[in-house]
């Protein structure tokens, strides 16, 4: 595919969609830098080239460069008639950076007024909503992993095992429904049932990194679900084996450009499982940086709070965290918790 585009680059280098396909192969190839890298050459040939705009303002922020999907929004503004791209845009942006309020009323107008790409708009106001445990905004949006995670929020492990695991089995195992049933038994602490599933449908670890690979987004495949459930049972060697291919995992995403809060998680995680407390709160503090100290709900059922439970640098961050997720929750008319 890459000598493809780049050949039909050499034809023409001012071809935009070959550029843009470029760029989403490298993101594919966990190349993060070098796509962040094309859609900039992109932009510098087509400033207001809006098919590209949503990967570029995911890519930027994938890669630590929040200032530049900031001010692609200005561009965005010229086309944007109807102001819909400028909301989602700003909602996608708003969403990462902490502003979680702002976020959810953006995503809920703009899901209301437009059909178009209204699942990512309703999976984008889902998320955000459970990050200050909105449940109720999350579950209107009829997301099928919102119910699930609103469940796991509310302690309701049962519950959210038995949709996911039937939301699973009628897909067919969809990719989404595949990473819920493995977020889900990780949070439930359904640890025989994880490594059992992990045994029959991967077998091998790079099976298990092949198949849960997200290509278009700076994420690490979820090898913590897998990694603290050998870790309470005891399979130390399994688990070194994980930390080992996970650790490397994350060195080559790093390498090649990725800087982002799932990266920050997934170092944290990894340091807490291999024991190195301090370099773990290291990451949990970079993660809440950009976010103004917002981590989010669920970090209250990571194994992680177990882990670092120790530090005394835990508490603050913890304490900060739930400040923030009370203010973005007034600024939304909710209760605080």
């Amino acid at each position: 595919a890459e000598r493809s585009l780049r050949r039909a680059l050499e034809l023409n280098p001012g071809h935009t969609d070959a550029r843009l396909w470029l760029a989403l192969n490298h993101f594919a190839n966990r190349r993060y830098r070098d796509g962040y890298n094309e859609l900039v050459q992109l932009f510098s040939i087509d400033p207001l080239f809006s098919p590209a705009t949503h990967n570029f303002v995911s890519a930027s922020l994938d890669t630590g460069n929040v200032d530049t999907a900031i001010s692609t929004l200005a561009n965005v503004e010229r086309l944007d008639v109807d102001g819909f791209e400028v909301e989602a845009l700003t909602a996608i942006i708003a969403a990462r950076t902490g502003d979680v309020a702002r976020a959810v009323m953006l995503l809920r107008r703009a899901s209301a007024d437009t059909a178009v790409n209204r699942s990512s708009l309703a999976a984008g106001l889902a998320m955000a909503a459970l990050r200050i445990g909105d449940t109720e905004t999350a579950e209107s949006t009829g997301m099928p992993f919102a119910p699930i995670r609103a469940a796991l929020l509310r302690g309701e492990d049962d519950s959210a095992v038995t949709q996911v695991d039937r939301w699973r089995i009628n897909t067919g195992e969809l990719y989404f429904a595949r990473m819920e049933w493995i977020r889900t038994l990780a949070v439930a602490q359904r640890d025989e049932t994880l490594l059992a599933y992990f045994d029959e449908s991967f077998g091998t670890l790079e099976a298990y990194e092949r198949e849960l690979f997200w290509p278009f987004e700076a994420e690490v495949p979820p090898f913590y679900a897998i990694a603290y459930a050998a870790h309470r049972e005891g399979l130390s060697d399994f688990k070194a084996e994980i930390l080992e291919r996970w650790r490397r995992t994350i060195d080559v995403g790093r390498a090649n450009g990725a800087n982002n809060f799932n990266y920050d998680l997934s170092d944290a995680r990894w340091y807490a499982l291999a024991g190195e407390t301090s370099k773990a709160i290291d990451f949990l503090e970079k993660a809440g940086e950009l976010t103004d100290g917002l981590l989010g709900l669920d970090l209250d059922r990571d194994f992680l709070i177990t882990l670092l439970a120790n530090s005394e640098r835990l508490r603050p961050l913890l304490t900060r965290n739930r400040e923030r997720i009370n203010q973005e929750r007034a600024a939304l008319d909710l209760a605080p918790f």
